[in-house]
């Protein structure tokens, strides 16, 4: 499985971030999208600390198996995915093998690219904007950091859930929903 070397930036300024990537030479791959995608959960991927995961994504559906071995890691989440052709057929394929369905989520995302580092912009219900730096090792993960001026000191690290919880005090992973109003 590939290791996803990726810290995250909170609360920032969508639009001041989106000119700065500009400046730097930044690439945008594809504008601000809405992704759906559902998790599913068994006994023996949770005593894994792992999960599956369906995604609609700007450019197909995905569907990935993540890996969280240190949530306080740049490189503490591994995936490995493949593209699907069904959203539906495959959540159901998944709760016919056994999987149980947690939270069907949708998220907004903007993508930039430089040098091999993507840049994505996210933002989540009920969570400020942040950035989510991702690259090939943690010193590609710093010098996208350092682009943007931002302080990758204060860097937050781990899967969407965690972020939740630090955030808000919410277990995502116990809704069965997570929309946008």
């Amino acid at each position: 499985m590939k290791i996803e070397y990726e810290a995250k930036s909170l609360n920032i300024n969508k639009n001041k971030l989106s000119t700065n990537l500009k400046q730097i030479g930044a690439k945008l791959v594809f504008p601000e999208t809405k992704f759906v995608r559902q998790t599913f959960i068994s006994k023996e991927l949770k005593s894994q600390n792992a999960w599956l995961r369906i995604q609609k994504e700007y450019s197909g559906i995905f569907l990935a198996l993540k890996v969280a071995n240190d949530k306080c890691s740049v490189s503490g989440l591994q995936e490995m995915s493949i593209e699907v052709k069904d959203f539906d057929k495959t959540c159901k394929f998944l709760e016919v093998l056994g999987y149980q369905k947690e939270c069907f989520e949708e998220k907004l995302r903007e993508k930039w690219s430089k040098d091999n580092i993507i840049f994505d912009i996210d933002t989540w219900p009920g969570l400020a904007p942040f950035i989510e730096i991702e690259a090939d090792s943690e010193n590609e993960v710093i010098k996208g950091f350092k682009h943007l001026d931002l302080e990758y000191e204060k860097a937050f690290f781990g899967p969407i859930d965690s972020l939740y919880k630090k955030e808000l005090g919410i277990d995502i992973t116990k809704l069965k929903k997570n929309f946008f109003a």
